[in-house]
């Protein structure tokens, strides 16, 4: 009877050691199976999480004023009649005397060009020239020009924004321009102000804020074109307006192109994942410094308008604009005799002079 109490002791011992050997297996495969994926998930969110890519609120990038804009706005130069060193060069054999007053604009639309035909259009001795090239170095002899017309945009990146996207070829949309062309084009169009700014040290020369009010615009260019006229009375039909053509309206070619210049702009910093108006800024405070506000002379080059340690190497769109931008040494009433305007006409960004 002892004997038969012992062996069922015994079993029961054997079969409680094997059920907690069975659990303990058991605990141990389900450990092995979901322990390392609940690892894994956990890993794989935090991988996910951390990151955190930008939204459409980070994205987003407006075409507005650069933070130290002011100081681009206090280098602009002009030179008014009737002080005596802003000269008004006529041609020689110009039997009529007449006048070639060139607005000077980087590519784009921003210019409304009907308003200024429509000053112009009752005055048979003035031709209105609309050109991107700045004129060559030196006095009236040199470029053949009576008078220059400039705008100063509002904001300054509106102007990068237009120039690039106006350039743009068949089959290309903004998505093709990148942080390194927005850079490279707003150090062109400051050496394209820096360029005309030094020619008002001795041309007649007309700085006109872009977003001023439509009729002080106007007033502006009457009297520096016919300073010796009265100036019309202001006209507040503004279904009538004499300066501004049904598809010509200042105001409605701001709204569009800003619209415009946004989208690219966001596009570059979804992309870039960094600050593009700050990038932009910083951009504008190393070109000022490197120029002395935009005094040095001759200005850079617009081909090599790149970022260190290379800055020739830019993209076809900027070599684009530089070759809009640069002196057109072909212009038959022009002389390119400074050797950087040669070097710029052909676009060689170093102008080593070949030594024979």
């Amino acid at each position: 009877m002892v004997n038969k109490n012992r062996k069922n002791k015994s079993t029961n011992t054997a079969d409680a050691i094997i059920t907690r050997c069975l659990i303990l297996l058991l605990a141990s495969t389900l450990f092995l199976i979901f322990g390392p994926t609940r690892s894994m998930l956990d890993q794989h969110h935090d991988a996910m999480v951390l990151p955190q890519l930008p939204g459409p609120a980070s994205s987003y990038a407006e075409v507005t004023e650069l933070e130290h804009e002011d100081a681009f706005r206090a280098t602009i130069q002009q030179c008014l009649p009737p002080n005596p060193k802003c000269k008004q060069f006529i041609l020689p054999n110009n039997n009529n005397n007449k006048r070639r007053v060139a607005v000077i604009a980087p590519p784009g639309d921003l210019v409304a060009k009907e308003r200024l035909q429509a000053i112009a259009q009752s005055h048979d001795n003035l031709e209105l020239i609309f050109r991107t090239h700045v004129p060559p170095y030196g006095y009236g002899k040199t470029h053949g020009l009576t008078q220059v017309i400039r705008f100063i945009p509002q904001p300054l990146l509106l102007q990068v924004t237009d120039a690039l996207q106006s350039l743009l070829q068949h089959g290309e949309t903004h998505a093709i321009i990148t942080l390194s062309d927005l850079k490279a084009g707003l150090r062109q169009i400051l050496r394209f102000h820096c360029r005309l700014s030094h020619l008002a040290a001795h041309t007649a020369l007309l700085s006109v804020a872009e977003k001023e009010d439509e009729e002080e615009i106007s007033s502006v260019l009457q009297s520096f074109l016919f300073p010796d006229e009265k100036p019309p009375e202001p006209n507040n039909n503004n279904n009538n307006n004499t300066y501004i053509g049904n598809d010509d309206d200042p105001d409605a070619l701001y709204q569009v192109h800003a619209a415009d210049g946004t989208q690219t702009l966001t596009h570059v910093q979804s992309l870039s994942r960094v600050n593009v108006l700050n990038v932009l800024d910083q951009v504008l405070l190393d070109e000022l410094q490197h120029t002395r506000n935009l005094t040095i002379w001759p200005c850079p080059s617009f081909w090599s308008a790149g970022d260190a340690p290379d800055p020739t190497k830019i993209s076809p769109l900027v070599q684009r604009l530089a070759q809009a931008l640069s002196p057109d040494c072909e212009d038959p009433y022009a002389k390119c005799w400074v050797e950087r305007d040669k070097c710029e006409a052909v676009g060689d960004a170093r102008c080593v002079k070949n030594k024979k």
